[in-house]
């Protein structure tokens, strides 16, 4: 079945995605043989489709990724979002998750026009590219940078011995390590470094970076609150537990926004004064942090 959204006309049938699950859409070429090899694509799956008209797209769920310029993939690889471009020639050939014989036969045997195939970049050409992009992208952040340079970091994320780690545990504290790496050939000094509790990033700080501050980020550390509350809650007579999840963990924000200094001691005062709220108790805490200040209205 077909959808429209938004003016666009979705037409190869059995595809339920749209651009709000993230794909590209792309309308029908104006060169007659290609246009007449994506009409023959939509046809095998509805064989009572009359051709194409301005409005309708197919996504880019049906066309494989040698179809997309080399370059989208290239700028993905260094965070930057770009829109997916075909390549000159490129036919979508990839078709929803059906059963061949529910495919309109009729049109099977139909021979395609022929076209030529979408050229495919040498593995130097890639790599000459993408080291090209890397060189504009620290040009534009002042990063002073030279070709060797540029070069022995391609040479390195193209080495299998340094990629390939066990697990993605693994992967964590070895991106971070290539990350300080990296800015300490910069001559960059890390002052603080926020990242979640991962023990053996931890511990590689603590050894590696004695002079750098190193905290948790608070969201890590609420979404562990969560989700022991909501273990809590299942217990048997406990399930009002669920209902203090939103207040305990909006306390522990407080508790990190309002110790700009990171401060230990106060902040798990601070923290543990969350018993005496309960009971409407806002002082006696302990000594580091005798009182919670009225907020004003």
């Amino acid at each position: 079945m077909s959808g429209k959204s938004k003016g666009r006309m979705y037409v190869v049938a059995g595809c339920s995605k749209r651009q709000t699950d993230d794909v590209s859409v792309h309308s029908f070429p104006k060169d007659n043989r290609q246009r007449a090899a994506w009409t023959r694509f939509v046809k095998l799956t509805r064989a009572d489709w009359t051709g194409p008209s301005q409005y309708t797209v197919i996504c880019s769920e049906h066309f494989n990724e040698e179809c997309y310029e080399r370059q989208h993939f290239l700028l993905k690889d260094f965070g930057i979002t770009t829109k997916k471009r075909l390549v000159p020639g490129s036919v979508p050939s990839i078709y929803p998750k059906r059963k061949r014989d529910e495919l309109n036969e009729a049109f099977i045997t139909c021979p395609s026009p022929s076209l030529p195939a979408p050229t495919q970049e040498r593995g130097a050409h890639a790599k000459h590219a993408k080291l090209r992009i890397l060189s504009e992208l620290l040009q534009e952040n002042n990063t002073p940078s030279s070709h060797h340079e540029i070069q022995q970091n391609c040479n390195d994320q193209e080495d299998p011995a340094l990629n390939q780690v066990k697990n993605s545990n693994a992967m964590e504290k070895r991106g971070l390590k290539l990350a300080v790496k990296w800015l300490q050939q910069h001559h960059l000094q890390i002052g603080i470094i926020i990242t979640d509790r991962h023990l053996q990033i931890q511990k590689w700080i603590r050894e590696n970076l004695p002079q750098t501050t190193h905290y948790y980020d608070v969201w890590q550390v609420a979404k562990g609150l969560k989700k022991k509350i909501l273990a809590a809650s299942k217990l048997k007579e406990c399930e009002d537990n669920s209902t203090w999840n939103k207040s305990l963990t909006n306390h522990l924000y407080w508790v990190a926004a309002s110790t700009p200094d990171g401060d230990g001691h106060v902040m798990w005062g601070k923290w543990e004064s969350v018993e005496n709220h309960i009971y409407n108790v806002h002082e006696g805490h302990i000594d580091v942090f005798p009182m919670t200040k009225p907020e004003r209205d």
